[in-house]
């Protein structure tokens, strides 16, 4: 491995300098990761130069730069070179432990304290599930950003000059049958059967939603499911 190898100038994807998606965690993992790839290379470097010999004298190249000299044994430099064009499947399991034996360093990483694979925090024993995260988002942050794009749609539909109810702004407390989830309300677009776009809303959200029409209950459910949700906002 070369510490100095050129690139052709394209950012990579894991570098915290260059791409901005990614999460403080994530950063602070790569670099860890980082850590260990120089001890890895830093490792080689020590094996490759205690196998070869030095050749005293000053020896310079084309450019006039100085230059020591290693000689490898032949043995060495042949194995390496065929390892170098051998796919890890077709190695000897000798071969295979070596590469093995190098997960070590990475095992405390990639196990259960990962951010990929922490354990999902819980409540009176139970997974918070609005805790668990893809490394992006936690579900509590979607369910946030849908509710309040929920309502800044439905706002935009309440300026517009529609008549009757296909398109009218409501919420209930309650739905059609006087059930509702506890802390939560149902928010609508339209009320007729085979239109309605629904989503429940956090109570928290109920000042902010003060512009649609207030009913009793809900409309009778049209037993839409969410991707018949999807189409009908996509048909708006």
């Amino acid at each position: 491995m070369n510490k100095e190898h050129k690139t052709d100038g394209t950012p990579c994807w894991c570098n915290p300098r260059v791409v901005k998606v990614l999460s403080k965690e994530q950063e602070n993992l790569i670099e860890r990761l980082a850590d260990i790839e120089h001890q890895r290379w830093s490792d080689w470097q020590k094996y490759m130069m205690s196998e070869s010999f030095k050749i005293t004298g000053v020896f310079t190249d084309n450019d006039n730069k100085k230059m020591i000299q290693l000689e490898i044994p032949k043995e060495y430099w042949d194995n390496w070179e065929r390892q170098v064009k051998t796919p890890y499947s077709e190695l000897s399991e000798e071969e295979k432990d070596s590469d093995r034996e190098q997960i070590g360093r990475y095992w405390d990483l990639i196990s259960k304290k990962t951010i990929m694979e922490k354990e999902p925090k819980t409540i009176n024993g139970k997974i918070d599930t609005g805790k668990i995260s893809d490394g992006y988002h936690t579900f509590d942050e979607l369910y946030e950003h849908r509710i309040i794009l929920f309502i800044a749609l439905c706002k935009q539909i309440d300026n517009q000059p529609y008549d009757g109810d296909e398109y009218k702004i409501w919420r209930s407390k309650l739905h059609s049958d006087d059930t509702m989830f506890e802390g939560w309300f149902i928010m609508g677009i339209g009320k007729e059967k085979g239109r309605q776009i629904t989503y429940h809303l956090s109570m928290s959200s109920w000042k902010e939603t003060e512009f649609a029409e207030t009913l009793e209950n809900a409309p009778e459910w049209d037993n839409h499911t969410p991707k018949d949700v999807l189409n009908r906002i996509k048909e708006l």
